[in-house]
């Protein structure tokens, strides 16, 4: 029995509400923008997702190989069938199945967890407005 898949509407929606850090949200919506709805994957190639970020080639590739292995989308050939540049085998990008519970990545929990330890220290005087 086939696991279904996301809506994109959904799945976008999910996306928006997580405890992603904001440049593994800014990346997997950036995918997500060139996915249709009847068509849940995408291969819009690493130079249009850099300019989409404006990210280096390097963390915009840290922050895919991140996505994928906390099971925020799944990374493989392009369907049979799919036109592909002549001699190229693109990456292709779907949403995980609808089954698989995302985790967040180990940066996104170091993020978190200093921002909250920033928020538990209260302002400092460089904070302030007034000084």
């Amino acid at each position: 029995m086939d696991t279904p898949q996301w809506n994109l509407y959904r799945y976008t929606n999910a996306v928006w509400a997580s405890e992603l850090c904001p440049g593994h949200k800014l990346v997997l919506l950036a995918l997500m923008h060139y996915m249709r709805s009847d068509r849940l994957f995408a291969y819009p190639g690493l130079e249009n997702l850099r300019k989409d970020t404006s990210m280096s080639r390097t963390k915009l590739v840290a922050y895919l190989k991140d996505l994928k292995t906390a099971g925020w989308l799944d990374r493989s050939s392009p369907p049979e069938g799919t036109m592909t540049q002549p001699g190229r085998e693109p990456n292709c990008y779907y949403l995980p199945p609808r089954g698989r519970v995302p985790v967040l990545p180990p940066h996104c929990l170091q993020v978190r967890t200093g921002h909250l330890n920033n928020l538990r220290r209260g302002p400092s005087s460089k904070d302030s407005l007034n000084g």
